[in-house]
């Protein structure tokens, strides 16, 4: 995949497979996204705005760059990430416990 901008602001994502994908420059909008895999992606200079992204898999995705704004993340995995100045404001990182 690649070039797909902003194609999708206020979508709701669930369960999808973007492994290896080429993301840059990536605008999302107001997603919901839960349970998708992003792994082994570029996602570089990209915003992630004002979305609800859940059990998602970022592992060895480079993010560099990338800023989510009013985002919130939960239980999502960022292992083996290129996240070198990404930026995480307004919004909250969290990561679920087992109990």
């Amino acid at each position: 995949l690649k070039n797909l901008q902003e194609k999708f602001s206020s979508s709701n994502m669930k369960k999808c497979k973007f492994i290896g994908s080429e993301l840059n420059g990536l605008i999302l909008k107001s997603n919901n996204i839960d349970g998708c895999d992003f792994s082994q992606s570029e996602i570089n200079q990209s915003q992630i705005q004002n979305s609800n992204i859940v059990h998602t898999n970022f592992s060895d995705c480079t993010l560099k760059e990338t800023t989510f704004s009013g985002s919130f993340i939960m239980d999502c995995d960022f292992s083996n990430a290129d996240l070198s100045g990404a930026i995480f404001k307004y919004g909250g990182i969290q990561k679920k416990s087992h109990e």
